[in-house]
């Protein structure tokens, strides 16, 4: 078997706790093991509290290892007090770190893998694959966004949600 150079993208990794991030932590486990070079863009860990932990305060990119990867932390804009704004721009700017980060560390990678929820992490892979055609783009979906969000209340402004379907179709 080949070895692959793989680029994770998953919003919630190590230091976060949920089901999001025991899946990622599963797969990047399982890809090392299999004997792949594997990069993680991931954000500063701040979940569920919406406060970045000590460590990664006041901090654009950091680069680490953990569970055989080298990860690269990327800042975003969160609060604890969960609106809807909040949540957009918490959202938008993982997004935007996340293709700076990639850009920044681009490496020929063999597969761009992306893990959603949220949808708008589907929005750096999309970038990736118009900016490395090359390049292979895996979308994994876990929940269906934005209809699980439209349906939770969590969004509900009709600009945005057609923005969402749009790159809804744009990754699946």
């Amino acid at each position: 078997m080949r070895k692959l150079k793989i680029l994770y993208v998953t919003q919630y990794f190590t230091g976060e706790h949920g089901a999001t991030t025991n899946r990622a932590v599963a797969n990047i486990r399982h890809f090392v093991q299999q004997g792949h070079d594997v990069t993680v863009i991931a954000e500063m860990p701040n979940h569920p509290k919406g406060i970045i932990a000590k460590p990664y305060r006041g901090k654009l990119i950091v680069k680490e290892k953990a569970v055989g990867a080298s990860v690269i932390r990327v800042w975003v804009y969160t609060k604890p007090e969960k609106t809807q704004i909040t949540r957009i721009l918490f959202y938008v700017s993982f997004m935007f770190m996340g293709v700076i980060a990639a850009l920044l560390n681009w490496k020929k990678f063999d597969v761009v893998y992306v893990t959603s929820p949220p949808l708008l992490v589907g929005g750096i892979g999309v970038a990736l694959k118009f900016l490395f055609p090359y390049t292979r783009f895996v979308f994994e979906v876990r929940d269906l966004w934005p209809k699980t969000a439209i349906e939770l209340g969590m969004l509900s402004n009709p600009q945005v949600i057609s923005i969402s379907r749009k790159l809804e179709m744009l990754c699946y």
